[in-house]
């Protein structure tokens, strides 16, 4: 199988594009407002992940899993890791970029 296009059970395409991998893959949805985190499974499957599963990890730093639809991507890369799952690179460097223009420093990125 070459490269597949995945898509959320809300329709919506992921970041993540390729072939299903010996452990789920962490993406998240190509679109403006997230929902949740998503993961593609070894069997194909698509799984939604809630922004709950975040909580743990943020109480345990005494912060915040997300703020307005936009992960903590330092939270992110550490459920991944504590759940043996594989983050995509491209899912990671677009919610970093996120979480950078709209939470570390909105007023930096006027667009």
């Amino acid at each position: 199988m070459t490269g597949h296009i995945w898509a959320s059970k809300r329709g919506h395409q992921l970041i993540f594009y390729g072939v299903p991998q010996s452990s789920p893959v962490l993406t998240i949805e190509n679109y403006p407002k997230w929902y949740g985190l998503e993961l593609v499974m070894p069997d194909g499957t698509v799984e939604e992940v809630g922004f709950e599963e975040l909580q743990a990890l943020a109480d345990e730093r005494g912060t915040y899993p997300y703020v307005d639809h936009v992960p903590d991507p330092t939270l992110v890369s550490a459920l991944a890791e504590r759940r043996g799952w594989m983050l995509d690179t491209v899912s990671y460097e677009v919610m970093v970029g996120r979480w950078e223009s709209e939470v570390v420093n909105p007023k930096k990125y006027n667009f």
